[in-house]
């Protein structure tokens, strides 16, 4: 079964931000910081440097993840629903 995690950090306004929406769109959402030894190994499967990432995972592995958060309600969509075939949904760097 696949979950929907935040990949958040310490001190993040942007990641707050998001955390803000999925609870206004009432979606079932668990957060990860990106110290501990799950965040540092869901990072390195996205190849990413920033936070927050959105990602969909089904055990350990990454299905779909966005990068960032600006103008990406459409790539939140995707993520959370799961409608789209592509891993990298958005990327916002």
């Amino acid at each position: 079964m696949s979950e929907v995690i935040v990949l958040t950090g310490k001190n993040c306004p942007n990641c707050d931000m998001l955390k803000q929406m999925l609870d206004w769109w009432h979606t079932d959402y668990r957060t990860v910081d990106v110290e501990t030894d799950e965040g540092t190994a869901l990072l390195s499967q996205v190849n990413a440097r920033s936070v927050p990432i959105l990602m969909r995972v089904e055990g350990i592995e990454v299905k779909k993840y966005v990068v960032g958060i600006a103008n990406r309600d459409e790539q939140f969509q995707a993520v959370i629903e799961d409608n789209t075939s592509d891993k990298q949904v958005g990327l916002d760097l």
